[in-house]
């Protein structure tokens, strides 16, 4: 006998003399109670049973008969079906992200220990391996892409008892023509969270991740504006690109200006300067820090400005408001936030004690104590727990 799925097994034997049939019969134990299976015909070799539950161990005997009677029973022999493989996964999607790249996401499945995601020209394929992403993983990015061509996507989850069925619904995005663009950017990321009175370190980056090959910059112009009554100027520095001339006379109103020339021109992203601001306003006070280009030129004296686009820095003077569970002000709800909770709980010190009292109450009772530690382990672990935890808390910046 042998196991062929989780849910299928393969019973063979070999053929003998004189039979018009056999009897095969299975059981759940070596001692029965016995079922008949299946009554085949003369000659047959092997028998499928089917419907069968995963990962559980089943026995079988066989005897052959004729016109005279049956043989005696041959000794039973068992076999264990499979485990169980991973369900298939779910809310696949695909969206463009540039003319070289699109972002594939789906939503994570349990008892994976890897994905297979593939790629086609169209929704029937044919279809080639792009990735293999680990468990747990929600997304991929497929780079390297042509631009103005249609890529469409499937996806089954993988564990040692073997894949899943692919995602039924295949998803497709198609990459948009290429473009050269320049990204001036106030902060890499946005938005910026700044303590009361805290100091803001913030660069203005020259990003060329979505330039065409062969594009440069020579020569850039700029303002950079606040509010002054949210940020008070405090000092910058310069990046080491070029040679750049900053004009602060006029930062106590909210602006400064940048201007920078090198008779070379680069590709590569860069930071053109960077700006210390001490936050000021009354919390909680959301801000802008914006940024506006005024030239740019190539190093063979040719305008650029219009491939420019600009990106403002929004900004939030207060403290995360922060989710339930989330202790240690990490952004994510973990075994250690269960760990900080606990340590709170009996008087131990703790990671980001601000962050702790706004979050460590994960089922949202009231008070924080060892049942929020525990209802956090829980959930880290799969198992059922407050649907609070997650939460996102009221107040404070987003």
């Amino acid at each position: 006998a042998v196991a062929t799925s989780s849910s299928d097994i393969d019973v063979r034997w070999s053929d003998v003399a004189n039979e018009t049939s056999y009897e095969l019969e299975w059981a759940t134990t070596s001692s029965g109670p016995w079922i008949a299976l299946a009554t085949v015909a003369a000659n047959t070799t092997s028998r499928s049973h089917g419907g069968l539950t995963a990962g559980t161990t089943y026995w079988y005997r066989i005897r052959a008969a004729n016109g005279s009677g049956a043989s005696a029973w041959a000794a039973s022999v068992s076999a264990t079906t499979l485990g169980s493989v991973p369900a298939v996964p779910t809310g696949l999607s695909a969206s463009a992200m540039s003319s070289s790249q699109i972002a594939v996401s789906w939503t994570d499945v349990t008892g994976e220990s890897s994905y297979e995601l593939q790629s086609g020209a169209s929704s029937s394929g044919p279809w080639t391996t792009v990735a293999t992403p680990t468990a747990n993983s929600t997304g991929f990015q497929h780079s390297g892409l042509s631009a103005s061509t249609a890529y469409c996507y499937r996806l089954r989850a993988l564990n040692a008892n073997g894949p899943s069925g692919w995602t039924t619904a295949q998803v497709c995005a198609t990459t948009p023509t290429a473009s050269t663009q320049l990204d001036l950017l106030v902060n890499a990321t946005t938005p910026l969270t700044v303590a009361p009175n805290g100091l803001a370190d913030i660069p203005v980056i020259l990003d060329f991740s979505r330039a065409l090959a062969g594009t440069n910059l020579a020569s850039l112009s700029y303002q950079l504006s606040w509010n002054p009554a949210h940020f008070t100027y405090v000092s910058h520095t310069v990046g080491t690109f070029g040679n750049p001339i900053v004009n602060a006379s006029n930062a106590s109103a909210g602006n400064i200006s940048l201007a920078l020339f090198a008779p070379t021109g680069t590709s590569t992203t860069f930071t053109t300067l960077r700006i210390s601001l001490r936050a000021t306003g009354t919390p909680v006070a959301q801000s802008t820090v914006t940024v506006t280009a005024t030239a740019a030129g190539n190093d063979v004296g040719q305008p650029v400005l219009s491939l420019i686009r600009t990106r403002a820095l929004s900004a939030c003077i207060g403290t995360p408001a922060g989710v339930r569970g989330d202790a240690d002000g990490d952004n994510t709800i973990s075994i250690i936030d269960a760990q900080q909770i606990a340590r709170y709980a009996v008087g131990l010190p703790v990671l980001n004690p601000q962050r702790l009292a706004s979050g460590g109450d994960a089922n949202g009772d009231g008070a924080i104590d060892i049942i929020d530690a525990q209802q956090i382990a829980r959930s880290v672990v799969g198992l059922p727990a407050s649907p609070n935890i997650g939460q996102q808390l009221p107040g404070g910046c987003p």
